[in-house]
């Protein structure tokens, strides 16, 4: 049996679960922070007073989508039928099927360089784009539309909560079988090694039974002075997973 912790949020982690059901892995729901909901702030408002001129609206993450119907409720506001919607990976679609829009995404590849490459990000010089995502996070997006000459705004709608890391069961699961922890951020990567601190006489040998799947080259280089086997993939959707667990 191969245990795999998936450490996002309970919605990002329900594709996972149902991708491995009744199979010799085993994904154990166990998110390390949770979503906090900005459904209201002067920044908020600022975008949604304009929101009209908005055609294309981009949500980085299930999270980002499911945030966003919250604050189209709370607001009450009604989204024109030519507003265009693009997310990187199916989960983040499926949450996106509540408002009955077009929505476009990679087929393949789920990461920033592969929704960067769809038609209809192509031609954009001086068109308004709103990426709704939580707070802080990567600029490669942006960057990339900015460079085709896009106006790109940016709608907060949720920060990261993290949640205390029970390393007692991690480290007991390690023992019984094959564990791999799932890391999907460099935040998510130090709140581990962090955490681990309080851990670290009690566990020190035991930590390297831990294999860690990730989807970043600087993630690696925070997790990499605890000395334990780090597999890299670009997309951490079903299918990439089950190539490096095979």
């Amino acid at each position: 049996m191969i245990n795999l912790l998936a450490t996002r949020t309970n919605l990002q982690n329900e594709s996972l679960i149902n991708y491995f059901k009744n199979t010799k892995i085993n994904v154990v729901n166990f998110p390390f922070f949770e979503i906090e909901p900005i459904l209201k702030n002067e920044s908020i408002q600022c975008i949604l007073d304009n929101v009209h001129q908005y055609q294309k609206l981009i949500f980085i993450s299930s999270n980002a989508a499911n945030c966003f119907k919250k604050i189209v409720k709370t607001h009450q506001i009604k989204l024109s039928p030519n507003v265009h919607f693009f997310c990187i990976g199916p989960t983040t679609k499926k949450e996106l099927s509540f408002f009955n829009q077009s929505v476009y995404s990679p087929a393949n590849n789920f990461d920033s360089q592969s929704l960067l490459k769809l038609e209809q990000l192509q031609n954009i010089t001086q068109e308004p784009i709103l990426i709704i995502r939580g707070e802080g996070g990567k600029e490669l997006l942006r960057n990339g539309l900015e460079k085709r000459g896009a106006k790109v705004d940016y709608l907060e709608c949720y920060k990261r909560v993290f949640l205390p890391i029970d390393f007692d069961f991690i480290i007991k699961t390690a023992e019984s079988s094959s564990l791999f922890v799932m890391i999907s951020s460099t935040e998510i990567a130090r709140h581990f090694v962090e955490s681990f601190h309080i851990y670290f006489v009690k566990y020190l040998h035991d930590i390297k039974l831990i294999k860690f799947i990730v989807n970043h080259s600087n993630i690696i280089d925070v997790l990499k002075p605890l000395g334990n086997d780090i597999f890299l993939t670009t997309s951490l959707n079903p299918e990439s997973i089950e190539e490096i667990l095979k």
